[in-house]
């Protein structure tokens, strides 16, 4: 008799894992893999968002804009140059430059 109880207990307890258990199983299999995707999403992002910084550091280091800018304000005249250096020029341009090639790299990556 013992051991028909000890059996029915076992499979009642089998149809409360089933009825019961497997769902709460399942929202935290469920919950987990959200988490496990969310965290490899952004570990990417920022590979990439490094990706383009290196990128982006390489390319405006190349160019040199400060030197060519300058190169160029020395062909002006003393007066022209005081004018244009007062009105931040260059860094207007060595900015615009700058924004131009970041705009470049991301579009890359995204």
């Amino acid at each position: 008799m013992e051991a028909v109880q000890a059996l029915l207990d076992g499979l009642n307890a089998i149809y409360e894992w089933i009825a019961n258990g497997i769902y709460t199983f399942l929202v935290e299999f469920y919950a987990w893999v959200a988490v496990k995707a969310l965290t490899w999403w952004y570990e990417a992002l920022v590979w990439k968002l490094t990706l383009a910084w290196d990128i982006g550091s390489a390319v405006v280091s190349e160019l040199s804009m400060a030197s060519t800018i300058q190169s160029w304000l020395s062909a002006l005249p003393s007066n022209a140059r005081s004018l244009v250096n007062y009105a931040r020029v260059p860094e207007a341009i060595n900015l615009i430059a700058t924004a131009g090639f970041s705009k470049i790299v991301l579009r890359f990556i995204a």
